[in-house]
């Protein structure tokens, strides 16, 4: 296939892709939505959404990257101020605990979609399953979790100025729910279990699972900067 040919399908397939999964409603363009995610961790590595991996290597890595979430939480963010967490540099940049409320906001909206998929998923021995992510997630990964891209978030998504001081905490609640997701899913068949988005479009349940985990590390990355930029500015 011709490059051009290649980025003008890599480009549709995540916008198509973006209206869908984490944005929840066709909206994510209108010129209402002012905040775009900046900042975005340089942590885009493209081996991590090509290659198949066995389930309980795939899961190591995702409890991994949760229990640092967890102490991130712990250690960075909730010993700040509730002044310090609602500081934003600019108008155009979330506060740190906006960024956790999206966190909160986009797991509230996938959980039922996950625990449908659970309910209705055939079990199978852990030793005989691996994750191989499928052709559309891995379009969606390539563009969602590389720095070098920026898309505006959706409005279903898009937390509010002002933030539950209970943000963090619920957030912590979330990556114990996460916890017990992953334990669920240990028997399961990760490629062959949909996730229904929306109509007509689905994910398998792996995908899914590392599309969240690796979101919130996208938004923990965006947090800490803000945190830098908050230190640097003498007000932490």
């Amino acid at each position: 296939m011709r490059p051009w040919l290649t980025r003008w399908v890599q480009g549709a397939g995540y916008f198509w892709l973006s209206t869908a999964f984490l944005v929840g409603e066709h909206e994510f363009l209108l010129p209402r939505l002012q905040i775009i995610v900046a900042d975005k961790p340089a942590r885009y590595k493209g081996d991590y959404i090509m290659k198949p991996l066995a389930k309980y290597h795939f899961f190591t890595q995702l409890r991994t990257e949760i229990q640092q979430h967890i102490i991130s939480v712990k250690h960075l963010f909730q010993p700040l101020t509730l002044d310090h967490r609602a500081w934003r540099p600019t108008q155009r940049v979330w506060s740190i605990e906006q960024c956790f409320e999206h966190l909160n906001l986009t797991h509230d909206y996938y959980r039922p979609k996950i625990d449908q998929a659970l309910a209705h998923a055939e079990h199978l021995l852990p030793a005989s399953d691996t994750y191989t992510p499928s052709f559309w997630a891995r379009i969606y990964m390539y563009f969602a979790f590389n720095p070098r891209y920026s898309f505006p978030t959706a409005a279903a998504l898009t937390p509010p100025v002002v933030v539950n001081e209970a943000v963090l905490t619920q957030y912590l609640v979330r990556q114990t729910a996460l916890f017990d997701i992953l334990d669920q899913a240990t028997p399961i068949d990760l490629c062959t279990t949909p996730v229904r988005i929306k109509p007509g479009i689905r994910f398998n349940l792996g995908d899914c699972l590392k599309i969240l985990v690796y979101h919130d590390a996208l938004h923990i990355g965006q947090a800490r900067g803000i945190l830098t930029q908050l230190q640097s500015a003498g007000n932490a």
